[in-house]
């Protein structure tokens, strides 16, 4: 198997971000921390998959989200945890504008922890953080597809979405002060031209990473990793084709193929 990755090296060495979607039960945890194996030293596995396949599949029994396997870095945020805090800051922002928000500070927390976004949110920022790291490779496991999606539509666009908002921000300050208050400096403003620094300096970096897309030879597994592909490839995303557990017979148009292993664990020894 190492052998066949080392097919690709030159192709995967000159990349540092790996993304692997895919339909659920395609083996895109087990590619993951197989490409993970194969990269080595000071590279994170990074799970968004809220069920943390990761750890289970390793045998791993350390609650940490923080852990090493034989060289390789493993991290299995608590998305629950980090919604449940996002949802506390949000409604805590609110409550100062309005103190009346604070009659319903209990149901106003706990719904916000339903709101459409917040976990795509959640990831995005998890995303973000994994870039800036200090590792070699970083390898994202993805959720199931439909969120997964959702997130990498929202990375797109919220660029653009920031640079708006900014210059309708600036708009409101100036009529402002045409009318007459004094405004030295807009905090609103300076939040949005934050997070639209960070992104200015994210989004590239973005675009040049590796979207692999995980199919086996199954009728509803190519007709969905095909609708992955055409949505990531139609955003301008590198996007890369994997073929995973083949027995048997020829696949045109895939980029990578992967025999099926009876045990891939024993990979690692």
């Amino acid at each position: 198997m190492m052998t066949l990755f080392q097919k690709y090296s030159d192709f995967l060495i000159s990349h540092k971000f790996f993304f692997f979607l895919g339909k659920g039960g395609s083996g895109k945890t087990t590619l993951s921390i197989l490409f993970s194996k194969f990269f080595g030293k000071n590279t994170l596995l990074f799970s968004l998959d809220p069920a943390h396949n990761i750890s289970d599949y390793l045998g791993l029994k350390e609650k940490k989200e923080f852990k090493e396997f034989k060289n390789i870095f493993i991290y299995e945020p608590d998305i629950e945890k980090l919604i449940d805090k996002k949802a506390f800051e949000e409604s805590r922002k609110i409550e100062k504008i309005s103190p009346l928000f604070i009659l319903f500070e209990d149901s106003l927390r706990e719904n916000f922890r339903f709101l459409p976004g917040i976990e795509e949110d959640c990831m995005i920022d998890l995303i973000i953080k994994g870039f800036y790291d200090n590792y070699d490779r970083v390898i994202f496991d993805m959720p199931p597809t439909a969120l997964s999606l959702r997130i990498v539509s929202l990375i797109l666009m919220r660029k653009k979405l920031l640079s708006f908002l900014l210059n309708q921000r600036k708009k409101i300050i100036e009529l402002r002060k045409i009318l007459g208050e004094k405004i030295e400096k807009d905090p609103v403003y300076e939040k949005i031209k934050e997070n639209l620094n960070i992104y200015e300096k994210f989004y590239p970096e973005f675009k040049k990473s590796i979207f692999f897309v995980v199919y086996n030879p199954f009728e509803a597994s190519i007709k969905e990793g095909d609708r992955i592909n055409d949505f990531l490839k139609k955003n301008g995303l590198i996007v890369k084709k994997i073929m995973n557990r083949v027995k048997e017979g020829s696949f045109k148009g895939f980029d990578i193929i992967i025999p099926e292993i009876e045990n891939p664990l024993k990979l690692f020894e």
